[in-house]
């Protein structure tokens, strides 16, 4: 009885060895946010490399294209961000190459410009003192630059050997060096947005996201 249960235990070491070593992933991994992409208009692209160690860096870039951006409030958007990221994967890094969980900190760092273009009716009074109404187009433009940095939690899945989905949920610290300020007709007016894309706004954040690519 001992010596049939050693063998089935040798069997079925010997079988999950051959299974993790013939799984062997990339250690190279480039993927697109899609929320950001979908809700942003935001194209964002990250580099990761996976370390021996069960650890890995990503390095991410995007930029917000002004006809994709979503407008709010009639505002019109564009920018850029950078964001370096570093996680460290909680199950073991070797027994576990299909499904990874993961913890690490973030910093980002985010460029955006709003603009809008509002026409407003004027009563003016000519030299005769006579009155008339005109149209003036007033142009608004504030431009903003921010520092997100926290903590995030997550999982990336593999799907076969090149395909690869990541998703996360955290917090951190946003500050922004530009506030906004009304005009003098209200444009941009901070409480015209909700805390979570008002871009004037300083504090803690929530972060989440999805993202998915493929390993080489």
């Amino acid at each position: 009885m001992k010596q049939r249960l050693i063998i089935y235990c040798i069997v079925s070491l010997s079988a999950f060895n051959v299974q993790s070593q013939d799984w062997k992933l990339g250690k190279n991994s480039v993927k697109v946010d899609v929320l950001q992409l979908i809700f942003s208009g935001n194209i964002e692209m990250d580099y990761e490399r996976y370390r021996s160690n069960g650890s890995s860096i990503i390095i991410s870039g995007g930029y917000t294209i002004k006809g994709l951006s979503a407008q709010i409030r009639r505002y019109e958007r564009w920018g850029a961000n950078a964001e370096i990221q570093y996680r460290k994967f909680i199950l073991p890094f070797q027994l576990n190459d299909k499904f990874r969980a993961y913890m690490g900190p973030f910093i980002r760092y985010k460029f955006l410009e709003y603009s809008r273009n509002e026409t407003v009716m004027e009563q003016i009074e000519d030299n005769n003192g006579n009155w008339s109404t005109v149209e003036i187009t007033y142009n608004s433009i504030d431009q903003f630059s921010s520092y997100y940095t926290g903590f995030v939690f997550g999982f990336s899945s593999y799907l076969g050997k090149h395909v690869e989905l990541d998703m996360f949920i955290g917090a951190g610290v946003k500050i922004n060096g530009r506030v906004l300020y009304p005009d003098e007709y209200g444009f941009l007016q901070t409480k015209s947005f909700g805390m979570a894309v008002n871009p004037g706004f300083s504090g803690v954040l929530p972060r989440f996201g999805i993202r998915l690519g493929g390993l080489f």
